[in-house]
């Protein structure tokens, strides 16, 4: 009778943050279609809400997407680092529109931008999410069964 040695370990409380990347990403993505409605309800004139909060709140959903990414691109090898570093920069160039967003609206009056940055933003966003899930689940997981 043989008896093998095992020698898993028990994951850090970084590497436990990084596996928490999946659920994380999904905030900024939340938060991005939650501000777009609001301003499509103001713009059909239902209601008037104020969308600082929203938009603060927009904002600050990057940031645990954005932390438990880097945690998690530590634990890749070095053939998808550059996959994770496109994503990585689309997901930034995301984050920094909705930030453009936000000091358009602060600042002026230019209402209309703010909302197709937004926009633009969203399909970033997508763009990059879409990225992402081909590093987890393989190039042709959207176009195959």
């Amino acid at each position: 009778m043989e008896f093998e040695i095992v020698t898993e370990r028990a994951l850090t409380l970084w590497e436990l943050a990084g596996r928490m990347h999946g659920a994380a990403v999904h905030l900024p993505i939340g938060g991005i279609l939650v501000l777009l409605s609001h301003e499509v309800i103001n713009i059909l004139g239902w209601l008037r809400l104020d969308t600082r909060l929203s938009l603060w709140l927009t904002l600050g959903s990057f940031v645990p997407a954005i932390a438990t990414g880097l945690l998690r691109a530590q634990e890749l090898d070095s053939d998808a680092l550059i996959e994770a570093s496109v994503h990585r920069n689309v997901m930034i160039l995301a984050f920094t529109l909705v930030c453009v967003a936000g000091l358009v609206r602060w600042r002026s009056q230019w209402y209309g931008t703010y909302v197709a940055i937004l926009l633009v933003a969203l399909v970033v966003l997508s763009a990059g999410g879409h990225l992402g899930a081909e590093m987890i689940h393989g190039h042709e997981f959207f176009t195959t069964k």
